[in-house]
């Protein structure tokens, strides 16, 4: 295996963790609110896959990211 599959494969370890983390932390409204575990595991999920040689396309990637722009601005009411 590659350099590139093995970093692929612990970011997804790391990512895992750190979505069960920000499972954990939604048991209570304080620390529901903090958030870090769950943003931290989906940067990790994203860079493994940005590294790993099997994207056949960036379009796929790229859909969700505008999806959330235009979900961002019509929710501060399209200012």
């Amino acid at each position: 295996m590659s350099l590139a599959t093995y970093f692929m494969e612990a970011t997804y370890l790391i990512a895992s963790v750190l979505f069960v983390l920000a499972l954990k932390g939604m048991s209570h409204p304080e620390t529901a609110r903090r958030g870090f575990p769950g943003r931290g595991g989906m940067f990790a999920a994203i860079v493994g896959t940005l590294v790993g040689q099997h994207i056949v396309t960036w379009c796929g990637l790229l859909r969700p990211d505008v999806g959330s722009i235009i979900g961002a601005w019509m929710r501060s009411g399209c200012r």
